[in-house]
């Protein structure tokens, strides 16, 4: 396992990838701010918009029939 951890490598660029015209959230503030979004979010937000969209819930909600956290 070790040795497999020693040859990992992390991309950091993908040449071309900042031209992409379908791409989203391109600038580092950008990415920045949908970062905080997401760690903001709760579990709530999540059920707020399922009951918004008329949706079933997660599994393992409340409203999805599943086990409920108290």
């Amino acid at each position: 396992m070790n040795a497999i951890l020693g040859k990992c490598q992390v991309v950091t660029k993908l040449p071309g990838l900042a031209d992409d015209p379908k791409l989203h959230y391109k600038s580092r503030d950008e990415q920045v701010l949908l970062l905080q979004q997401v760690l903001a979010a709760s579990d709530a937000d999540v059920d707020e918009d399922d009951a918004l969209l008329g949706g079933g819930g997660r599994p393992g909600s409340a409203a999805g029939g599943g086990v409920r956290r108290t």
